[in-house]
């Protein structure tokens, strides 16, 4: 069977849609210049974050180590907190830097798994997308490779997701008819599963502050 990007996207999607747990990990590396009322400032976020999910049961898991470096200050926090379904309410339990737990009733939680879907993306944008020639490693896996660019309304969906309003503003602020994510796909060369995807903001991304 000829191995071709539709595939590899359709196999992806399908399998992500139809899954019932995930069990992630996350490697976040963000550096941000911010320029605002003629001043400038830069901050990096960065952090490893396991996450685990069940949908039937609608509970979460997530564990792990954000690192804020503002002016030349780092500041590293342990994350870990999980939700659950409790009768007709979802709650929410967190552990501080102190071992103290702390619950809140909560909203029912988002299914990222569905909206954080990048292979349904790139499937509805798939000319953008190629297979490279070369396989790589990934996870000490030999895989396949995908790459190509997620732009325009595509990225508004995945920030809405997020949640983004409440760090950004209003997503009817955000112009993001130029704007584009370069991500890479891997798939294990022997099942064509999906094992992982890296996504990297251009430099020129720009986020309009209030005024501009």
């Amino acid at each position: 069977e000829k191995v071709t990007v539709e595939g590899l996207l359709e196999k992806a999607n399908t399998q992500v849609t139809e899954a019932k747990s995930v069990d992630s990990t996350l490697d976040l590396d963000l550096e941000l210049g911010i320029d605002y009322s003629g001043m400038t400032m830069s901050m990096g976020i960065g952090g490893d974050l396991d996450i685990q999910a069940h949908k039937e049961s609608d509970s979460a898991y997530m564990n792990g180590e954000l690192e804020l470096n503002v002016l030349g200050m780092t500041q590293a926090v342990n994350v870990e907190s999980y939700a659950v379904k409790d009768g007709d309410k979802y709650i929410s339990y967190s552990s501080n830097e102190e071992g103290v737990w702390t619950y809140e009733e909560v909203e029912k939680p988002q299914d990222l798994t569905e909206q954080l879907n990048v292979f349904n993306y790139a499937s509805q944008n798939i000319e953008a997308f190629k297979l490279l020639e070369e396989t790589a490693t990934f996870n000490e896996k030999e895989c396949y490779v995908v790459e190509g660019t997620l732009k325009g309304d595509q990225l508004k969906d995945i920030l809405s997701s997020v949640n983004t309003e409440d760090m950004l503003g209003s997503d009817a602020e955000l112009d993001l008819s130029e704007m584009y994510l370069n991500l890479t796909c891997y798939f294990e060369k022997e099942t064509q599963a999906p094992v992982g995807i890296e996504l990297e903001i251009p430099e020129e991304f720009k986020v309009p502050t209030e005024g501009e």
